[in-house]
């Protein structure tokens, strides 16, 4: 399948990457050199790329400097137990800062069985975290532009 203009590229598996100080962190995939020029160019073509911001509990603008993808980079939020109030905050591990663009549900999600073989799933299944978050910020640009 080829990607189009107004088409929705959403990518949900952020990059592990090992600092420096030999820390293992999950940082945005536009924080590769190949990835970013890959997603700049897609973006060119019209696609609007939609990324998540990894599950590190930092900000990516702390461990390193990279440039601006133009791919919109989607944190997660969780809703706070009750006893509490209805409230939501930023989920523990999710990646903020100024690349966070926006942010969705991160908490546990009923998912449906994936088609690869590999990664089959219970129907029913639960998963959390930005990958989660960003397939709802990648469902509702799809819409907005009516691409269903």
């Amino acid at each position: 399948m080829q990607l189009q203009a107004s088409d929705v590229l959403d990518i949900a598996l952020p990059a592990p990457t090992t600092l420096s100080s030999g820390q293992a962190v999950e940082l945005p995939v536009e924080s590769g050199s190949v990835t970013r020029t890959a997603l700049l160019f897609t973006k060119s073509r019209g696609v609007t790329c939609v990324i998540a911001a990894g599950n590190a509990g930092t900000d990516p603008d702390t461990v390193g400097s990279f440039p601006d993808s133009g791919a919109v980079v989607v944190g997660g939020i969780i809703r706070d137990q009750p006893p509490a109030p209805v409230s939501f905050h930023v989920g523990s591990p999710s990646n903020t800062g100024s690349r966070v663009d926006c942010c969705a549900c991160a908490g546990e999600t009923t998912m449906l069985p994936r088609l690869a073989p590999a990664t089959v799933r219970t129907v029913g299944e639960a998963d959390a975290g930005t990958s989660v978050a960003t397939s709802i910020v990648s469902g509702v640009v799809a819409a907005i532009q009516g691409r269903t």
